[in-house]
């Protein structure tokens, strides 16, 4: 998972290059770092959140939400439904910027 989610980080910097400053931060010796948390450490398992919501509980732990993989899905950087509820559960990911303890 982790070459898709650099990939996929790259062409964000291809397409907008005002991102490669985020890049130089996350990949610096220091600071917070790119994870892929479970989701049932934001939401109850089965609980029907939308992206928003969930980035808000990531953010009260300290952690910025920019993605996440859903099942077997591919992972989704900046997806394009925020609004959307859904159940999430186990095998459900979300993808945070954050510092290694996730906020605990």
């Amino acid at each position: 998972m982790s070459n898709q989610l650099l990939s996929k980080m790259f062409a964000m910097v291809a397409e907008n290059a005002a991102t490669g400053p985020l890049l130089a931060v996350l990949f610096a010796e220091e600071g917070d770092e790119l994870h892929v948390r479970d989701a049932r450490a934001y939401a109850a398992d089965g609980e029907r959140l939308s992206f928003w919501e969930m980035a808000a509980r990531a953010r009260s732990r300290g952690d910025c939400a920019v993605g996440h993989k859903r099942g077997g899905a591919q992972v989704e950087l900046n997806p394009p439904d925020k609004q959307r509820r859904m159940a999430w559960g186990r095998g459900d990911f979300l993808v945070v910027i954050g510092d290694e303890d996730g906020g605990k």
